[in-house]
Order: C-alpha cells, then sequence, then structure tokens
C-alpha cells in the first residue's frame, strides 16, 4: 500500500530518474554519473513555478494560479515528467483538480519527490493508498516541495468549502 521504490524515465530528454525508500532520489541524464536531487526552497506562492496539464487543463487549475498571484506556470504532459522537474528543483509544484489520474501515475513518481524532499497528497491533503480497488486517484494531486505544500492545501480546503465540491 506504500511505494518504496520507483522509476521514472523521460525518453524525450533521455531522463532517468529514481528513489528508494529513505537513500534519496538520484538522476542519471544522457548516461552521466547520477546526481543525487533535491527540491527547490521556495516557500512562497508568488515565488513558484507552477506546473499544469497540458491535455487536462480545468478552469480551478487556472483559477488556482491566477487568484494566488502564481507569476510562472508551465503547461506540460506527463504527470511523472512534472513531478521529476519538481524532484529537481528546477520548478515548484504541480495540481491536478482531475480524477483522471491512475496509481500508476503517481506511485513511481511520488517516491521519486518524497525522497528528494517533496510531498504528494490528494486535494485534501491525504496520502495515496496504493493497491487499491479503485485505479484512479479520484481526489486529484497536489506535488510539491515541503514548504509550499501545506499552504496549497490551507487553500485548496478553502476552496472546496466555498465552492461546496463533493471529493470521492
Amino acid at each position: 500500500k506504500k511505494i518504496i521504490l520507483g522509476v521514472v524515465y523521460n525518453p524525450t530528454q533521455d531522463k532517468l530518474y529514481y528513489a528508494q525508500k529513505n537513500n534519496g532520489t538520484y538522476l542519471i541524464n544522457k548516461n552521466i554519473k547520477p546526481i543525487k536531487l533535491s527540491v527547490s526552497n521556495i516557500s512562497t506562492l508568488s515565488q513558484a513555478t507552477f506546473l499544469v496539464s497540458r491535455s487536462h487543463l480545468s478552469d480551478e487549475v487556472k483559477n488556482f494560479v491566477k487568484d494566488n498571484e502564481i507569476k510562472q506556470s508551465v503547461s506540460m504532459g506527463s504527470v511523472g515528467v512534472k513531478i521529476g522537474l519538481i524532484a529537481e528543483g528546477k520548478v515548484d509544484a504541480y495540481i491536478s483538480f482531475s480524477g483522471k489520474t491512475c496509481q500508476w501515475d503517481t506511485a513511481a513518481p511520488g517516491i521519486v519527490l518524497e525522497e528528494a524532499g517533496g510531498k504528494i497528497t490528494d486535494l485534501t491533503g491525504g496520502n495515496f493508498i496504493y493497491n487499491r480497488k479503485e485505479l484512479r486517484n479520484l481526489n486529484g494531486v497536489v506535488a510539491s516541495n515541503k514548504k509550499i505544500h501545506s499552504l496549497i492545501i490551507k487553500i485548496l480546503l478553502k476552496s472546496l468549502n466555498k465552492l461546496d465540491l463533493k471529493l470521492a
């Protein structure tokens, strides 16, 4: 029910991320010696760079970015690649309100992020549990460095309550 080992490969950039519980996260880039990764130190949303889905960009995510004065957001595909970039410290967060991601989208990337010092949860701050009967992550995904994670969750919970959105 918890992930202890993860590997994510980005073939377009020949990047391989890997992590093992309590042993850190590493990147092999174009067959160069593995580099230990660490998330960014950004602590305010206005300084953060957010990744958003290229194919599932929702109005909720657009509004979150606008309402919180986030100056930079980058659209791209692949949850694994997005989370790898957060683990590298190149960007700071990713949010998806969609219930379309599945366990396989967050399992390996999740341990890669956590071992680099980041955090991944659902929109309510709940941890992912794996090997469940329901394969989809119905309550969305929030991945970020630990410094801004609780702030993101706090804002999301307030928004969800205001909008009276029902999560799974």
